[in-house]
């Protein structure tokens, strides 16, 4: 039976709540299937249906995660607590390869570089996520490489893709407005709104699209 609904929580972040759990409770059945089958396959091999499922299965809980952090963010329970801390490199590190797991493609490098000092960043969990969305992203309309460059308290992410047409180009420009730039960023703002970050985008950036988190305080 459903639980009625509270009418402190907003209903998006209601729904939102449910539509995760609902994906998460099957999820978890047909992962530990496909896990049985993986070990009990012949030849030590496994074959290209069991791996596309598997793949499939991580695709499913990435929607049920941008879900959670849906929920959260509308319901103003991202807010960074005291305990919620990461060196900045650890984030960025755990980004990609959630990120690979998920959205990796054959051919397409992950290059991973610091300029500046590796900080301890409040707000760990939100950040992690947002650095995820916008690989994610990236590695969608990439056509040989994403870059990361991380340090400063910053981090940097771009693409050798198609690039952001003029048109939309405008809806994007610095700082990031919130308005027709899609689910994904609009829920990267959403989020660091909660830990004193901003997602600024790069205009002039050619060959690609370029985006940077940055820190609004001078403490993280």
């Amino acid at each position: 039976m459903t639980k009625p609904h509270d009418p402190a929580t907003p209903p998006v972040a209601a729904l939102a709540r449910r539509i995760a759990h609902d994906i998460r409770s099957p999820l978890g059945v047909i992962t530990g299937a496909l896990e049985d089958l993986a070990r009990n396959s012949t030849g030590g091999t496994t074959s290209p249906m069991l791996a596309l499922a598997s793949r499939s299965t991580r695709r499913l809980d990435w929607l049920a995660r941008r879900m959670h952090w849906l929920a959260q963010a509308t319901n103003g329970a991202a807010e960074a607590t005291p305990d919620d801390r990461q060196q900045l490199s650890q984030i960025v590190a755990q980004a990609v390869e959630s990120a690979q797991a998920v959205g990796g493609r054959r051919g397409i490098l992950i290059e991973i570089s610091s300029d500046g000092a590796d900080r301890e960043w409040r707000g760990a969990k939100p950040m992690g996520h947002v650095c995820e969305e916008l690989l994610h992203n990236a590695l969608r309309h990439a056509k040989t490489n994403v870059r990361v460059v991380h340090g400063g308290g910053r981090v940097l992410i771009e693409d050798d893709g198609v690039g952001v047409p003029e048109a939309r180009r405008a809806s994007l420009m610095e700082p990031l407005a919130t308005t027709s730039s899609g689910f994904g960023l609009w829920l990267c703002t959403q989020l660091l709104m909660q830990c004193d970050a901003r997602l600024r985008f790069d205009p002039a950036h050619q060959g690609g699209a370029r985006f940077m988190v940055e820190s609004t305080t001078g403490s993280l």
